[in-house]
């Protein structure tokens, strides 16, 4: 995670500030609101005993910085990164893909030299697609989806937009607005050329879409929207830190001069979520006393209670997997044979 949040940061700032400035406190404020609101680190954490997801988006962040940032080339670390990355999924796959065909097109257009260790890292990235989707048992998952797409495309396009619209959780709008800051900034921007904008722009709006297909057959998931959340991100604040027009200039002053603000915030936001993960701690061992008792008592239909933090089931930041009130939900199933019942369920139905 240190990694993750340090090479973000020099990222956005292009390597000009250090750890110990103003900047860090001002950038690590809205890095800790974005990335616990949306609740990308309670996800990240809960899945990294699977080796996936964070360490995935840290290989990615690293080599985005040395190959974009830095210039750097890294021909084999190119491409044994982008094999690695290409095996997570097919999702990962098709986002990186397209923003790699965005970047050669802005390149070329605008006579820039291209990187070859991107060409590398895209090398990578597809024989690993290839291997994921070729590999045994992707075809069990594969058909599950199939089964769902005899909708047209277009209907599943509608449909993704108005789930896209309407979703609460996880958090999908907040990447509709983050585009509209990023493009204001884009556009306010000198420096920028207008076509490298329209490709660029055009690359993020694109990459949603990329979803659509599993937000179709699965629902939007937070998993699907992690990586939408490090892009977007990364685009606005990127662009926040590079323009220099009077009025992003005057704001970036503004906020230097008020960073106490922005620490005492942080402090605020890390000191709300980890109450809540110490809530889960103590809920966790009144349920694991209460399963004791339970089986003393030989019960195998049992009822238990549902974590809650202040009447909320899903606290800020936190990704929590509940039992339900269906004793033959995934979950509940998965509970019950774990701890040696025959039903589980939630209180209160």
């Amino acid at each position: 995670m240190s990694l993750f949040i340090i090479f973000i940061f020099k990222i956005v700032t292009r390597n000009k500030y250090s750890l110990a400035s103003k900047d860090f406190i001002i950038y690590s404020f809205f890095f800790a609101l974005m990335f616990t609101w949306t609740g990308f680190i309670g996800q990240v954490i809960w899945k990294t005993a699977a080796i996936q997801y964070l360490w995935g988006y840290t290989i990615l962040i690293v080599l985005y910085y040395y190959l974009i940032i830095e210039n750097k080339s890294f021909y084999l670390i190119s491409l044994l990164g982008g094999l690695f990355i290409g095996l997570y999924n097919e999702q990962f796959v098709a986002v990186l893909l397209l923003f790699c065909l965005a970047y050669f097109i802005e390149r070329k257009i605008n006579n820039k030299i291209i990187n070859k260790g991107i060409l590398f890292f895209l090398t990578g990235l597809l024989i690993g697609g290839v291997i994921l989707i070729a590999a045994p048992g992707n075809y069990v998952r594969m058909d599950q989806m199939s089964n769902d797409q005899s909708i047209s495309l277009l209907s599943q396009l509608i449909y993704f937009i108005h789930i896209f619209k309407y979703n609460l959780w996880p958090h999908t709008l907040i990447i509709a607005w983050i585009f509209i800051l990023y493009f204001a900034l884009a556009i306010s921007n000198k420096n920028n050329k207008k076509i490298s904008i329209v490709i660029y722009s055009l690359a993020l709006i694109t990459v949603i879409f990329v979803m659509a297909p599993l937000a179709y057959s699965y629902g939007i998931q937070i998993r699907l929207m992690l990586i939408y959340y490090i892009i977007f991100f990364i685009a606005m604040m990127q662009q926040f830190y590079d323009n220099q027009s009077i009025a992003v200039t005057t704001i970036y002053k503004a906020f230097k001069k008020i960073h106490i603000l922005f620490l005492i915030g942080l402090l605020i936001i890390m000191g709300v979520m980890g109450s809540a993960y110490y809530s889960i701690y103590k809920f966790n061992q009144n349920r694991q006393k209460l399963i004791t008792e339970l089986h003393n008592k030989n019960i195998e239909n049992i009822t238990i209670p549902t974590f809650e933090l202040h009447g909320e089931a899903q606290p800020y930041g936190i990704t929590f997997e509940a039992i339900t009130c269906d004793s033959n939900n995934t979950n509940n199933q998965a509970f019950a044979a774990f701890y040696g019942f025959k039903t589980v369920k939630a209180e209160d139905c």
